[in-house]
């Protein structure tokens, strides 16, 4: 219920806000985390199969430190799984250097990841001036998760200068695909498939 209040606020808010970096593909961690003071909410729905849900609000600290609570509602479990996680970047993507993050999910025990730890990296592709009219980047990611992460995952996102983006993982052994498009400044629609169903949703950017 806090966070359905939590995300309301935002959503009133959406009008006003700056769009920041996302901090995931789908569910696979990005190794760029949101800019400094960014709060960020991530809401996902399945109505096909009993409203499975996963709802996530994060804060970006003044050193891009990234705090987040998840919310995981996925049957056969009766009951909604809360975690709180953490990811802390090392590097940023620039030029030939990759961003390189170290993250822990679920640190609390509480959720369904159980303090897994995970190393990643992302780099953007270089793109010619002709593919830049259209193409706003190509960005790869790659990591290594213990624990219910499941070891190494990977992925890619094509964004398109008009806002629309392609997202495609390899996460716990599974494949993941995801398109987001803008509906206002700040907010994006998104649909994805997980592990071959349906999720629809939005994500909300706050910049302070």
């Amino acid at each position: 219920m806090r966070f359905m209040i939590f995300s309301a606020v935002i959503a009133i808010s959406a009008s006003f806000a700056i769009p920041a970096h996302a901090d995931r593909l789908i569910l696979a961690p990005e190794a760029e985390t949101p800019a400094p003071n960014a709060v960020q909410t991530e809401w996902l729905i399945s109505p096909s199969r009993h409203n499975d849900s996963y709802l996530w609000l994060s804060y970006s600290s003044n050193r891009t430190v990234e705090y987040e609570l998840q919310r995981t509602g996925l049957s056969p479990d009766p009951e909604a799984r809360y975690s709180l996680n953490i990811e802390y970047p090392f590097t940023i993507d620039f030029g030939p250097l990759p961003a390189i993050s170290l993250g822990i999910r679920d640190i609390l025990g509480t959720g369904n990841e159980h303090d897994a730890v995970y190393l990643v990296a992302g780099h953007s592709a270089g793109l010619s001036e002709s593919a830049q009219k259209y193409i706003r980047h190509v960005r790869f990611t790659a990591g290594l998760g213990t624990g219910e992460m499941e070891g190494p995952f990977t992925g890619v996102e094509l964004a398109l200068t008009n806002g629309i983006a392609l997202q495609a993982e390899f996460y716990r052994h599974r494949p993941d695909f995801g398109i987001t498009a803008p509906i206002l400044r700040g907010l994006q629609a998104q649909i994805a498939s997980l592990n071959g169903r349906a999720f629809y949703g939005f994500t909300l950017h706050i910049l302070h």
